[in-house]
């Protein structure tokens, strides 16, 4: 009776319980492959922006946005094949409909296709600092000032620097006044 007072028989509760962990468990699993599908067309956006502001500087970077962008593009399809895979896993597990989806190699392949355009996104953005880096450094090796000069380096402060002016401060002496006026200034003849 006291099972039924706290809301229902324990087997009831039990059923309830695996059904929210159920839920939970699925929940879950979707999330993450949404957040990848987001992820994703987020790096693809990323990647279109950056190769129209910045640009391309090597022809080497050409390969590294088309790796990334392969990258991201397959981890979308993939997503995508995934959620509708998970919709025929479903209809399998209650009876609706009979065969074997294969969705367990599909997310590997997911994780691994959002590694590379991950990778390769990581990749464009150090080579094009690299780059950026190397050729202005270079510019102002070749087109150096000989009549620039650099400012001093500033001095080297110590932990227990200013202590001096902890110091008590002596009476500085006064000037001294007499009461006697001051005569004028002569005029030379």
């Amino acid at each position: 009776m006291v099972a039924e007072a706290e809301g229902g028989t324990l087997p009831e509760r039990g059923v309830a319980f695996y059904s929210a962990m159920v839920q939970a468990w699925v929940d879950t699993r979707m999330e993450l492959d949404r957040t990848i599908v987001t992820l994703s067309a987020g790096g693809v956006g990323l990647l279109a922006t950056l190769l129209t502001t910045v640009g391309v500087t090597r022809s080497w970077h050409l390969w590294l946005y088309g790796t990334a962008t392969l990258g991201f593009l397959s981890a979308l399809v993939l997503a995508l094949t995934i959620f509708q895979g998970n919709a025929a896993l479903i209809e399998e597990a209650i009876g609706i409909r009979k065969g074997r989806t294969v969705v367990r190699t599909m997310d590997r392949d997911l994780w691994l296709a959002f590694s590379v355009g991950t990778a390769g996104l990581l990749a464009i953005g150090t080579a094009t600092a690299i780059t950026r880096i190397g050729d202005e450094g270079m510019k102002k090796l070749a087109v150096g000032n000989p009549e620039e000069t650099r400012p001093a380096p500033a001095p080297l402060k110590k932990s227990l620097d200013g202590v001096q002016n902890l110091a008590p401060k002596e009476a500085a002496p006064q000037p001294q006044t007499s009461n006697k006026p001051t005569p004028p200034p002569s005029k030379a003849p």
